[in-house]
């Protein structure tokens, strides 16, 4: 199809007064002027029919007309406010989170090319470019995710995200995970680590109930480091990371005090 193009969004649909429904998704959604409105709406009764007030299916790609779509991300904006999962104002002393940009790859390559830093991690070889490429492009796609520079001299320390919020619609507890996260060596043991989990934790709680963080069975130098600041082993399970095999993690939880 020419002339379009992927895209990720919000969608929020209230329908009032009568026989109130929300829906509330993410969902990817190309991008076509050659397809009309009506096809949006038939899929969304579609989907009310079928599943009620459920979330859509991420994996559904709906094609719309583009000044519909805009009208909706507008309406939604009005009616769902987003909370803002990568803002641009968090820093401390130490540290600062940039939004991550296509261009950090080479200067964010250079901190993760260097084996010892995944040799405790579930996928030992994100050194190579090849594998931290496929690292890189799911922190793109997150929409979480951040280069930590230090705050004196911008030097490049890492990279960490937030991902999977979640926000059932009768729960008064949400969630968010914090983790893809990795620290040049050159930081370890001068309280980088630590001033990023604060920095994060302190951001995500202004949002959420819990924090979670899926940490590598065998990865005991970041397994213990969690533990310092609080967190408690409360599961373990194989987890698939961005594009990997399924590695099993233990589970960590932080609250909101």
């Amino acid at each position: 199809m020419e002339n379009s193009e992927v895209v990720k969004f919000h969608l929020g649909i209230k329908i009032l007064p009568k026989g109130i429904m929300i829906i509330k998704s993410s969902i990817w959604v190309k991008l076509s002027n050659a397809i009309s409105a009506t096809k949006i709406i038939s899929f969304l009764f579609k989907a009310i029919h079928f599943n009620c007030v459920a979330k859509l299916n991420t994996e559904k790609f709906l094609f719309l007309n583009k000044e519909l779509i805009n009208y909706i991300s507008s309406l939604n904006k009005l009616y769902f406010p987003m909370f803002d999962w990568q803002p641009s104002n968090l820093q401390n002393e130490l540290i600062k989170l940039i939004p991550l940009q296509e261009n950090d790859f080479e200067a964010l390559y250079e901190v993760a090319s260097d084996p010892l830093v995944w040799e405790q991690h579930p996928n030992k070889f994100r050194y190579q470019r090849e594998v931290f490429q496929n690292y890189f492009e799911g922190a793109m796609l997150s929409k979480g995710a951040f280069l930590i520079r230090d705050t004196k001299n911008n030097e490049v320390v890492g990279c960490s995200r937030f991902y999977d919020y979640n926000e059932e619609e009768n729960s008064t507890e949400t969630s968010v995970l914090i983790g893809y996260t990795f620290i040049g060596r050159k930081f370890w043991g001068n309280g980088y680590n630590k001033a990023l989990k604060k920095i994060m934790l302190d951001y995500a709680f202004q949002q959420v109930d819990k924090v979670y963080f899926h940490i590598g069975a065998f990865n005991v130098r970041s397994q213990k480091a969690i533990e310092k600041i609080g967190a408690i082993k409360v599961d373990a399970f194989e987890v698939e990371y961005y594009g990997e095999d399924a590695k099993l993690n233990f589970v960590y939880l932080i609250q909101k005090a």
